[in-house]
């Protein structure tokens, strides 16, 4: 959750380290700041005209929101009497993780394999990928762990029933 939060927020999917400009260039998902000599102020990327950006922008959108809509339901069946035994809470709970993780994976692969050509052809010579992108990488595993064991508890409650 922590690790989609701060992925999700941080402009450092990845940095542009351009010795023409020598400054640095940290890319998120909605800004682009940077720390050097020429540049030092953040900028809004939100509606950018990149296809291949606007996707990993929507992917990473839903599997944000799709990871907290996860711990809500998580939540209301650890506290709330009344969700305490509802499976059909627990199976959507899945589908939905299920559908959370496929978007955070989209987005990962989309911008792991476009990030680094774009930005060698256009703007910089030594492109590299940034902690926010690793935090994206570790919820999407996290994600994933998550999906295992809402199965294997969908199978448990099942087998009792």
């Amino acid at each position: 959750m922590f690790c989609a939060w701060i992925s999700f927020c941080l402009p450092t999917w990845g940095y542009n380290n351009d010795s023409r400009s020598s400054g640095v260039m940290g890319y998120g998902l909605w800004r682009e700041c940077g720390k050097g000599a020429l540049s030092s102020g953040c900028s809004d990327i939100s509606g950018t005209n990149l296809d291949w950006y606007g996707v990993v922008q929507a992917m990473a959108s839903l599997g944000f929101i799709g990871v907290n809509l996860a711990l809500v339901l998580v939540v209301l069946q650890i506290f709330v009497d009344k969700c305490k035994g509802a499976r059909e809470i627990a199976f959507w709970n899945f589908v939905q993780c299920v559908i959370t993780a496929v978007c955070y994976l989209i987005a990962v692969i989309i911008f792991g394999s476009k990030y680094r050509s774009a930005l060698r052809s256009n703007i910089s010579d030594r492109p590299e990928f940034g902690y926010a992108f690793g935090l994206a990488v570790v919820a999407l595993a996290i994600n994933g762990i998550a999906v295992a064991v809402l199965q294997f508890m969908e199978g448990r409650s099942a087998a009792k029933s």
